[in-house]
């Protein structure tokens, strides 16, 4: 069903993105936080997209206090066609969380 996907530059726990801003975040990572899928999870002081869960939403990228995220639509060829109904939608997001339907 996604029809956008994060792109991320880098974004460590040093205090800078790449684009040599400084941050005050520290080790506090919004964007994992705001995640309503758990897509996102440190590691080696790096925020990772886990992009087969990721839905697309954006929240992460509002969240991110460094810009490091953005979204980026997906070609048309590459998109999921949306569920039939809620119910579908619902067995998905279940799936995506690693919740068996």
């Amino acid at each position: 069903m996604r029809t956008w996907t994060t792109n991320w530059r880098t974004c460590s726990s040093t205090k800078r993105s790449t684009a040599g801003r400084q941050g005050s975040w520290g080790r506090n990572r919004p964007c994992i936080e705001w995640c309503q899928v758990s897509a996102i999870a440190e590691q080696d002081g790096v925020a990772v997209v886990c992009r087969e869960r990721c839905l697309g939403c954006g929240l992460c990228v509002t969240a991110c206090p460094t810009g490091a995220g953005t979204l980026q639509p997906i070609p048309a060829a590459d998109a999921l066609p949306p569920p039939a109904d809620f119910a579908a939608w619902e067995r998905e997001r279940l799936r995506n969380r690693g919740i068996p339907d």
